[in-house]
């Protein structure tokens, strides 16, 4: 028997350092978690604050455009339902894009433009589903495209299309 011998306890106990080092681990994610959702709620109530005039706009607009044929040539008018989504879509815009002009479609679909220049644009249309249709202009180049919109989540392919129409960098 060895007298007075300082035997660490993570030798008598292998159990114990596992334990402790799992116990970290899951401490440090549970604070890593809260800290990613402490930033998105600042992040969601920056958001909120420089989006506001979108929803005032859009709330102009689907005063004029809520009835059938607001354009007096036969248009279909934005449902609650579409003015919903654009709200979300406002909503989700990351802060580092810059706002954009919007306008009913006669389909009853809510656009999105962003018009840099006669030769430099992006237009994305919101509609009943979870579907964002959109068209850009760049130069000479061109295209088109169909993004999924799932509530919450910006489509990072519009947001690469935007920063570049735009000329931002990523942010």
């Amino acid at each position: 028997m060895i007298a007075n011998a300082e035997i660490p306890r993570s030798a008598m106990f292998p159990v114990d350092a596992y334990v402790s080092t799992v116990a970290s681990s899951e401490g440090a994610s549970i604070t890593a978690k809260f800290a990613l959702f402490e930033m998105q709620r600042k992040k969601s109530t920056a958001i909120e604050s420089n989006r506001s005039p979108l929803d005032s706009e859009l709330m102009s607009l689907f005063a004029e455009c809520s009835k059938p044929d607001w354009d007096g040539y036969g248009a279909k008018a934005v449902s609650r339902y579409t003015l919903s989504i654009a709200m979300k879509f406002v909503s989700v815009l990351p802060t580092s894009i810059q706002l954009p002009e919007i306008s009913a479609e006669p389909d009853g679909a809510i656009a999105f433009d962003w018009i840099v220049s006669k030769n430099r644009m992006l237009s994305v249309s919101v509609g009943q589903n979870d579907r964002l249709a959109y068209a850009w202009l760049e130069g000479t180049d061109s295209g088109r495209g169909v993004s999924r919109f799932e509530m919450g989540v910006f489509p990072v392919m519009l947001k690469a299309i935007i920063q570049q129409i735009c000329g931002m960098h990523s942010a």
